[in-house]
């Protein structure tokens, strides 16, 4: 039996020979309205808002550089609302995409830029977007993973969408470092980056310690010409 062909919702994996599409999900859902008698019984009730929210991931088959994407601008029915990269080592490289259906007549012009950038094929944890710098004899980067996201805002009547909009733009990297040597390791964020969950120690029972910390980057807001 052949597998049936995955839907490319975002259609990176057309776009770029390096990314294969490997799963899709269309998340289907509905907004059910309903009145209940003195009783509590249910003796009114409408579906309404159907919308769908898919996701799609990716594998890395060969250097992927990541650009011209657009948070909250509507391509073939659908709006890209995030984008997550998942490096780590001795891990393939992933990107899962996800977004939501929208009218045609409810179209906005606002959205924000994905920063261009490239993830390699190897299976390493990766520094992307130059968003932090690390350092330390003995310290080594066991995971980093981004996610690029901004808030869509929807106007509804009757429970269907009319117009929408992306704000909250925003690019996080949460990452995992282990501590091999006796000097802990030096972490600083890049440029325009902010560390918001301070670098932070777990030392396990047998284990060597482990330090975790996440830096974030707020996008600018665009308007098309």
């Amino acid at each position: 039996m052949a597998f049936q062909e995955k839907t490319d919702y975002f259609g990176m994996a057309t776009e770029s020979g390096s990314l294969v599409l490997t799963s899709s999900t269309e998340n289907k859902s509905a907004t059910v309205i309903q009145a209940q008698d003195e009783k509590g019984d249910v003796v009114a009730q409408e579906i309404v808002g159907e919308t769908s929210a898919p996701s799609c991931t990716y594998v890395v088959k060969s250097d992927a550089t990541i650009t011209g994407q657009k948070l909250g601008f509507a391509s073939g029915g659908y709006v890209v609302s995030s984008i997550s990269i998942t490096t780590g080592a001795g891990t393939p490289p992933s990107i899962t995409v996800t977004g939501e259906a929208v009218p045609s007549s409810s179209h906005t012009d606002c959205y924000y830029d994905t920063p261009a950038c490239t993830v390699a094929v190897c299976h390493h944890a990766q520094i992307l977007f130059s968003a932090f710098t690390l350092s330390g004899v003995g310290c080594y980067l066991t995971s980093a993973n981004y996610t690029i996201s901004g808030s869509l805002t929807k106007a509804t009547k009757d429970g269907e969408t009319v117009a929408y909009d992306i704000a909250d733009g925003k690019i996080e990297a949460q990452v995992e470092i282990v501590q091999t040597g006796t000097a802990a390791p030096s972490f600083a964020s890049g440029a325009d980056f902010t560390i918001t969950s301070p670098l932070t120690k777990t030392a396990g029972d047998a284990a060597y310690p482990t330090w975790t910390a996440t830096v974030t980057k707020n996008l600018t807001h665009h308007t098309a010409a």
